[in-house]
């Protein structure tokens, strides 16, 4: 599967339900020759579905959503109990250091700065 974005052609690897092969690509950041991860796009039947909100598939719709969720919204999927989003990268995305630092996210604010932190990792 394929999808278009900005006239370049960018390959998308769906995700399974239980494990996921993320393939690397090799790209020059200032100089240096670093390898970056393809973003991995949930299907449907694992998507994030955001109470009240938009369902999400990947994490640049998890950054989107950070940017116009209500507190209300934020709060009924991260409270003291239970953080719905880092389980939800940790499980389906397989981003692990990403989900472990969204965990320790104080408020929707700082879930987004990690969210865009962990982009930088990747080939987008």
């Amino acid at each position: 599967m394929t999808v278009k974005k900005e006239g370049k052609k960018k390959k998308i690897m769906p995700v399974k339900k239980t494990a996921v092969a993320v393939k690397k690509k090799a790209v020059f950041v200032k100089g240096k020759k670093t390898a970056k991860k393809e973003i991995i796009i949930a299907p449907a039947e694992v998507c994030f579905w955001v109470w009240n909100g938009p369902a999400l598939q990947s994490l640049l719709d998890l950054r989107e959503a950070f940017k116009v969720l209500s507190d209300e919204q934020y709060s009924h999927h991260v409270n003291k109990e239970k953080n719905d989003f880092a389980a939800w990268v940790s499980a389906i995305l397989k981003d692990e250091p990403c989900a472990k630092d969204l965990s320790k996210a104080k408020n929707m604010k700082g879930a987004l700065k990690i969210v865009e932190k962990c982009l930088e990792g990747y080939a987008v």
